[in-house]
């Protein structure tokens, strides 16, 4: 019987290998997957030792294999398991101000607000094309003085699978002089 079935312990693209021993006698193996702990479903039955997956979504993919001939199957091998994390899609940009007195002593507030997106545990804020100026839980950030204020802004969300893409194209910051701020 199969004893020694594995597969990476993660992945973040979705695409990973599964392999399995190869046993004398044997002339199909029977693969089987459980994902999230639902029942068990064949997913291939065939003569060689490896499936490659591709396109799985998020969540915990479990294996188990078993080699069968003519005379039949054997019990099932280990189990092994790979948690799948995809990066998160990419946020969009909402708006961004910049909000300056018109007279002197000259004060201003920059702010950015981005959309939230599932998945995302974090968010990184691109200034310029070049400076990160804000990483975290948020979706909108405000600070007098110059903190956020930008010509451009792009935003991209994070997770443990990793980042997505930039924001695109970057908007551009508005300009609103005030009287007071």
């Amino acid at each position: 019987m199969p004893t020694a079935i594995t597969v990476p312990a993660s992945s973040n693209t979705g695409s990973y290998a599964v392999r399995w021993n190869s046993v004398a006698l044997a002339t199909e193996y029977r693969l089987e997957q459980s994902v999230n702990g639902s029942a068990w479903g064949e997913i291939q039955r065939d003569g060689s030792a490896l499936r490659n997956i591709a396109g799985a979504g998020n969540g915990t993919y479990a294996y188990r294999v078993k080699a069968c001939n003519q005379a039949g199957c054997s019990g099932y091998s280990n189990t092994a398991s790979i948690v799948v994390t995809l990066p998160p899609p990419t946020p969009r940009m909402v708006s961004t101000k910049r909000i300056q007195t018109a007279t002197p002593p000259i004060r201003l507030t920059c702010n950015a607000q981005w959309t939230a997106v599932g998945g995302a545990t974090s968010y990184e804020l691109l200034r310029d094309g070049s400076n990160i100026a804000y990483s975290g839980p948020e979706v909108r950030v405000t600070a007098f003085g110059g903190t956020y204020c930008a010509t451009t802004y792009q935003v991209r969300a994070c997770n443990a699978g990793g980042c997505s893409a930039w924001s695109t194209p970057p908007m551009t910051q508005v300009l609103e002089i005030r009287d007071e701020l």
